[in-house]
This record gives structure tokens, C-alpha cells and sequence, in this order.
């Protein structure tokens, strides 16, 4: 493998691992981190979605599902 393979692997496995730091700083989780070795720059990070953290009950009356409604649409905000 010639020295500039290498650096392509080494800056390609950075690169990876600053989206995987970034979805985890925003919560998400991080289940897959791949380069190859063979394609100078091919990687990928693989994350689930943010997790549905809506606090309220909707099936607690009329405010809780109000409540609940406007949390998930903050967050949907947010994400957007």
C-alpha cells in the first residue's frame, strides 16, 4: 500500500468519526462506522433517528394531548 493510500484511509476515518462525534452531540446513537480501504474517501456512519421523547400523555385529557402536541412539534421544528 503506497503512503498516499494511507492518508486517504487515515483522513477518510477522521472525517467518519467526526459525524459520528456530531449524532452524538445531538442525541442521536451511533450503530455503524465504515470506511474502505480500497476507495480513497468511501465511508460512511450509520445513526438512529432522534428518539421520540414526547413527555406527555395524550390520553391524559384535553391539556396533556395539547401539551404532547406542541412538544412534538418543537422538536420536529427543532430537527428541521
Amino acid at each position: 500500500m503506497a503512503r498516499g493510500d494511507k492518508t486517504h484511509i487515515a483522513a477518510t476515518a477522521w472525517h467518519e468519526a467526526g459525524h459520528a462525534l456530531a449524532a452524538m452531540r445531538e442525541g442521536r446513537v451511533v450503530i455503524r462506522v465504515e470506511i474502505h480501504p480500497e476507495l480513497p474517501g468511501s465511508g460512511v456512519t450509520v445513526f438512529l433517528p432522534f428518539r421520540q421523547r414526547n413527555r406527555f400523555n395524550p390520553m391524559h385529557g384535553a391539556g396533556a394531548a395539547k401539551a404532547s402536541w406542541e412538544d412534538t412539534l418543537a422538536r420536529k421544528l427543532a430537527e428541521a
